[in-house]
């Protein structure tokens, strides 16, 4: 597993755009979005139905993907 450190040395410029407000799950759109509204808003779309559509509860699998994703970004931006 990679340490915050070595992502922010890998990835500079995704972590340079991507800093700047919090990351939140937008249930109802599935995007992954910051609540700055800037040029990244919508950053990125979560669907996953292909695969956990066959799993016990689809939709909260999802939301849940989402959300932990979206405290990924906050906890990356946050150490930067």
């Amino acid at each position: 597993m990679k340490t915050i450190h070595e992502i922010k040395e890998k990835y500079p410029l995704a972590v340079d755009t991507l800093n700047g407000g919090k990351y939140y799950y937008d249930q109802m759109s599935q995007m992954v979005m910051n609540d700055q509204h800037s040029i990244v808003t919508d950053i990125m779309d979560v669907r996953g139905w292909g695969r956990i559509q066959k799993l016990t509860e689809p939709e909260t699998r999802q939301d849940q993907i989402g959300e932990m994703l979206a405290d990924f970004l906050n906890t990356l931006i946050e150490k930067a």
